[in-house]
Order: structure tokens, then C-alpha cells, then sequence
């Protein structure tokens, strides 16, 4: 009990000490994403050297009082998966998909629940990073249609372009998305790049390579022909 009181006074010492009210808590309501937990964890390490007598969830509670109001950091973890629940849309054959992240799962599968908190965790914090969210499966194959459409009936060359980079782009995100899963998406090229690595796999009219060439460069033998994912060097 004595250790639980000191913890406790040396918690509202630190608030106090760093203008945060111990007394504000936010609503359950409140959106938390993978950013604000990244966020608390990296003041409770330096919580931690100023205060090393007190444990590290302690250290991470204080940190989620002072910077986001809620009560503890377990309160956080909560409203944390409050939060990925909210874009989910169940279907009629018990399969679940985020909208956020796009994975589809079942939500009566423990393993399958895990998997998700894992990827939309790890997507969230590559498009915070990025500034870019790459499309989902569905999006992705109704543009490549819709560019590979184009790029062979387009009127102009111009036309015809813009159809080819619809299907790199589709090649792309299906390529940053593979990453993301695969943890190595910071180190992924950037789109522009990647243009320049599949230009010559294209199957357009050679106008169209041509000018995707002049625009975007050519680097040949980092992505296989007849292949669009990117993978870190060996």
C-alpha cells in the first residue's frame, strides 16, 4: 500500500509539476490512434529516467494523463481498440473487413482478431509516416482495369499515359502494401522510383514507354520482368 501511495503522489507530482490536470478525463468516445500510443510510450521512457524508482506502467499512465486526459494507460489500450472497432463492417457470411487497414477476418477467431490489431496497427503507422495510404484490393483491380482500358483505347498519348500510370499505381500499392505486412515499408521505393523500375515490363505501345522513359527514368534488374513487388536486397 505504501509503494501503491508513493506512486501515486509522485504521479500527481509530475502532472502537476508539468501543468496537466489530474482531473481531466475525455470520453470513452474519443478516437486514439497508433500515433497518440507511439506517442505516450515515448514520454514514459523519458518519465522513466526522471522518476527510475517507478515502474514502467506507471510511467506510461502518467504519460497518458498528461498528453491525452485519460486515466491510465490501460484506459488508453482501451479506447485503443474502442477505436479499430468503429470501421468495421460485418457481412452476412461472418466476415468482417476494416475499412481502415482492409483486412478481412472473423471476429469470433482469436487468432483472426490478433491478426487484424497487428495489421491495422502497422498500416496506420505507415500512412502517418507516408503521408499515403495505399488502396485496398478492390480499388486496386478496379483501376488497373479501368487504366489498362485506357492505355490501349485511350484517344491521345496523352490519354493512353495516364491509363499505363493507373495500372502502375495499382502496381505500386499492391507492392507498398506487401511491405507494410512484411514490416520493411520504410525502406520501400518511392512512387516515382518504382516507375522507373517496371517501365520496361509494360506491355503499352512504345510511344507510351517512351515517354513514361523521359518522365520517370529506367532502372532495369531491381524488380524481375513479369513481376511488380518490390523486396529489400538480400
Amino acid at each position: 500500500m505504501r509503494y501503491q501511495a508513493r506512486n501515486k503522489a509522485t504521479i500527481l507530482l509530475y502532472l502537476k509539476l508539468h501543468g496537466a490536470d489530474p482531473r481531466r478525463v475525455w470520453s470513452l468516445e474519443m478516437h486514439i490512434s497508433y500515433a497518440d500510443i507511439a506517442r505516450v510510450k515515448r514520454e514514459a521512457k523519458k518519465i522513466r529516467a526522471e522518476f527510475p524508482e517507478t515502474s514502467l506502467m506507471n510511467c506510461q499512465s502518467i504519460a497518458a494523463q498528461r498528453l491525452l486526459g485519460v486515466r491510465s494507460f490501460h484506459e488508453l489500450t482501451r479506447l485503443r481498440e474502442k477505436t479499430r472497432l468503429r470501421d468495421l463492417a460485418p457481412s452476412e457470411n461472418g466476415v468482417t473487413t476494416c475499412a481502415i487497414c482492409g483486412l478481412h477476418f472473423c471476429m469470433d477467431d482469436l487468432e483472426d482478431v490478433k491478426a487484424h490489431r497487428n495489421r491495422h496497427d502497422a498500416y496506420e503507422e505507415a500512412v502517418t509516416v507516408l503521408g499515403y495510404a495505399p488502396q485496398h484490393y478492390p480499388e486496386r483491380e478496379a483501376r488497373k482495369k479501368k487504366g489498362h482500358l485506357l492505355a490501349w483505347e485511350g484517344a491521345t498519348l496523352d490519354d493512353q499515359v495516364d491509363g499505363a500510370l493507373m495500372v502502375i499505381r495499382a502496381w505500386f500499392d499492391r507492392s507498398l502494401d506487401s511491405a507494410i505486412d512484411g514490416g520493411y515499408w520504410k525502406q520501400h521505393p518511392t512512387y516515382d522510383t518504382y516507375v522507373s523500375y517496371v517501365v520496361d515490363d509494360l506491355n503499352f505501345s512504345g510511344s507510351v514507354t517512351s515517354l513514361l522513359v523521359q518522365r520517370f527514368g529506367r532502372i532495369d534488374g531491381v524488380i524481375p520482368k513479369g513481376r511488380s513487388y518490390w523486396y529489400p536486397p538480400k
